[in-house]
């Protein structure tokens, strides 16, 4: 099974190889720019769900210090990250507000 798959491979390589040089320059420079479009895209999926986890993080904040009724034993950076979930929200409902009144 891995020998196939090795000849395979040895035989794309070969065929690449057999390209001329504007050609190979042609595809290699079409192969990186479509790789580099993979990694920005995945660049920015992670970066969305670093900020969905931070946003739920948050939520889960503020559910557990209402349950509380206090925030005592909370330290700054959760104090800051439920900060951050109400201004998301707040942002959330003034666009929401905007689009049912026409704005």
């Amino acid at each position: 099974m891995f020998r196939k798959r090795r000849d395979g491979l040895v035989k794309k390589a070969n065929e690449f190889m057999d390209f001329r040089d504007e050609e190979r320059k042609r595809r290699m420079t079409r192969h990186e720019g479509l790789v580099k479009q993979m990694v920005q895209g995945e660049m920015e999926n992670l970066e969305k769900l670093k900020n969905a986890i931070q946003l739920k993080e948050s939520q889960q904040l503020v559910v557990k210090s209402m349950q509380m009724n206090s925030f005592n034993g909370f330290g700054i950076d959760q104090l800051n990250a439920m900060n951050s979930f109400a201004d998301h929200m707040l942002k959330k409902l003034q666009q929401r507000d905007n689009e049912l009144n026409g704005k």
